[in-house]
């Protein structure tokens, strides 16, 4: 189960490579390939918010809340699943820096 859309098949490519295929009335079937790249970005993305968290000295419960978002959200974000480019903004917006600057982290360098 993926939120609220059952997987109906999982094949596994290769060691980075994944398809998912989804079987949900309001979504049409799709596959989702994660390689790499892929998987290495999402994992300075969710390091690079969880950093951005910690330095304001707050704890994941308030952070959320100032943020707009319930803790459970803000967990999945640090732990790499479902940030979007709209929810980087977010954060970038509440903490006054723009998405350049979320990027211009030695995080993102070389990519």
């Amino acid at each position: 189960m993926v939120g609220s859309v059952k997987v109906r098949d999982f094949i596994k490519v290769n060691s980075t490579v994944y398809y998912f295929f989804f079987n949900c009335p309001h979504l049409a079937k799709m596959a989702v390939i994660l390689g790499k790249d892929d998987l290495r970005l999402r994992k300075q993305i969710s390091a690079r918010l969880k950093a951005l968290r910690e330095s304001t000295g707050k704890n994941k419960v308030d952070f959320a809340y100032e943020l707009g978002i319930d803790k459970q959200a803000l967990y999945r974000l640090e732990k790499g699943e479902g940030a979007t480019i709209y929810t980087i903004n977010k954060y970038c917006k509440y903490l006054e820096m723009t998405l350049s600057e979320f990027f211009d982290s030695p995080l993102f360098k070389g990519i």
